[in-house]
């Protein structure tokens, strides 16, 4: 809710931790909870009754910083090295941010939002029908996050996918997907008039959310072409996700067509479900009221080769603006070859809310108000968004573990909460040092951890059924074969996986052989 104060709490269901005891403590209790959200729990004496720890920091860590010390004996009583964190429950990885940590809900600096103060028709006029991410713009136009923390901003409906997991249902189970796919495209509509920046090759951006219970962690994984990787983790499920496509300028709007793709597993051992983000437009560019529009075909596909759903984004026309932002959906569980029937169907609008007639609770998705004010004055910004470019204190474990490459430590992204002026000049210099560096490094350059995955045929032959018309309505744009669904099929060239390692130098704050990006 805006405005509300949410805090890092260890002591919540969703991010319950005991530290272990000291060397001195006695015994140490390591029971793994059985059920589909299993965790380690530690019980131990020597705590007082707040969970609090006399523990000082490892003076004598070989690290360039000292790893926090929960870290270390959370790892030896467990009878783990601190190399093994990757492997820990995502509850534990709440050890490498404080207790109680207060979380901003506003950015800094209250900025009024001025249509006028970015002029790029003279930059778009000569770049009409040219992939325009590979064009220099000036900073005015950005909003204060990278593009590797909106991947992150897509996971602030993720209570969405706990449902999924705690779900039986195999058609509930795949509309709350559904609905997640749709949500990330909630939080756009007061958005068109800035874009993110975009980040430098081997830029990365962690985050750590106790209040949702998960993970995250992205890498610019390419330069040319602009690709960006991420992979997030929770108890009940994991998300791959890529980022990229080409941006062009059509006239009076730019058309962002993307590439990658989203891909959630259910956890422990449950479904994993795959589908591509549809076409983006930003309208009305010199107008100083643009808006975005989403529309095109989402095709959900499922690992069992046969459940999926069907989403339609409706175009925005002139001519029918009582269809703007509208999105339907079918859901597909055919019990045999023949059934082309939906078990379920969805409707709404995309910055709204989604309801399923077939629910008693008809309502599967309501999104969150935007006041005008922050509108005017935080980009549009949700309290969520705001919290992801917050700089920890100095001194803090939090900013102790953090990567020299994090977008929080961007120069001009960080000065762009605040001085826009020195912002524009340390972008131009950022900017200018990768493309002197670019021959050296961008032809032999590896992400550290990040590599390209395959999808197997079989994924990409699934061909989502089309209800017949005696029963349903067939929705606009819903493939028809297995042919058509080639469009709608994730890209093997664009698809990236995680390999792990990042959580493990966080643990030991050692993040050495990073690129030095500024």
């Amino acid at each position: 809710m805006e405005g509300e104060e949410r805090c890092h709490d260890s002591g919540g269901e969703a991010a319950t931790i005991i530290e272990p005891p000291t060397a001195d403590d006695g015994m140490v209790d390591v029971s793994v909870k059985d059920g589909p959200t299993a965790q380690r729990s530690l019980v131990g004496a020597g705590e007082g009754e707040d969970g609090s720890s006399d523990a000082s920091p490892d003076v004598d860590s070989p690290c360039p910083l000292a790893r926090p010390i929960e870290v270390t004996r959370l790892a030896s009583a467990l009878s783990l090295t601190v190399d093994d964190f990757d492997d820990l429950p995502i509850d534990q990885t709440m050890l490498l941010v404080e207790k109680g940590l207060a979380l901003r809900q506003e950015l800094p600096i209250k900025k009024k939002r001025n249509p006028k103060d970015a002029s790029i028709w003279g930059i778009l006029k000569k770049n009409v029908g040219k992939n325009l991410s590979k064009i220099s713009m000036p900073i005015a136009i950005n909003e204060p996050l990278s593009v590797l923390q909106r991947l992150c901003e897509d996971l602030e409906h993720c209570k969405l996918l706990d449902l999924a997991a705690d779900e039986a249902d195999p058609a509930k189970q795949l509309l709350y997907i559904a609905a997640f796919a749709v949500s990330g495209y909630s939080n756009s509509l007061f958005r068109a008039g800035r874009k993110p920046f975009n980040p430098l090759l081997g830029e990365t951006f962690d985050f750590i959310d106790a209040d949702r219970n998960f993970r995250f962690v992205a890498e610019q994984v390419s330069h040319h072409p602009p690709m960006s990787a991420s992979f997030a983790q929770s108890p009940k499920w994991e998300m791959s996700q890529e980022s990229g496509g080409e941006t062009k300028f059509r006239g009076t709007c730019l058309k962002i067509k993307p590439a990658g793709r989203v891909r959630v597993k259910l956890l422990p051992g449950g479904s994993t479900f795959e589908w591509c983000k549809v076409t983006t437009s930003v309208e009305d560019l010199f107008s100083g009221t643009r808006w975005c529009d989403h529309y095109g075909t989402m095709v959900i596909t499922t690992d069992n080769n046969k459940n999926h759903a069907v989403i339609s984004f409706t175009e925005s026309s002139i001519f029918k603006k009582d269809k703007r932002r509208d999105v339907n959906g079918q859901v597909f569980v055919p019990s045999s070859s023949d059934d082309d029937t939906p078990k379920l169907t969805f409707k709404g609008k995309w910055n709204t809310e989604l309801v399923c007639p077939e629910l008693d609770s008809k309502v599967i998705f309501k999104a969150p108000t935007v006041s005008q004010d922050r509108v005017e004055e935080q980009y549009g910004f949700s309290p969520f968004a705001c919290q992801l470019n917050a700089l920890p204190a100095d001194g803090t474990k939090s900013k102790q573990c953090l990567a020299p490459t994090d977008s929080r430590l961007r120069p001009d992204q960080r000065m762009h909460e605040g001085d826009v002026a020195g912002a524009d000049e340390k972008k131009i210099e950022l900017e200018q040092a990768q493309r002197d560096r670019r021959g050296d490094v961008e032809a032999k350059w590896n992400p550290r951890y990040f590599a390209r995955a395959t999808i197997s045929a079989q994924r990409i032959s699934v061909s989502p059924r089309t209800p017949r018309k005696a029963k349903t309505k067939s929705m606009k744009g819903t493939p028809k074969n297995p042919k058509d669904l080639a469009s709608h099929a994730p890209d093997p060239e664009n698809s990236w996986r995680f390999l792990g390692g990042y959580w493990t130098a966080k643990a030991k704050a050692n993040f050495g052989g990073s690129p030095v990006l500024w």
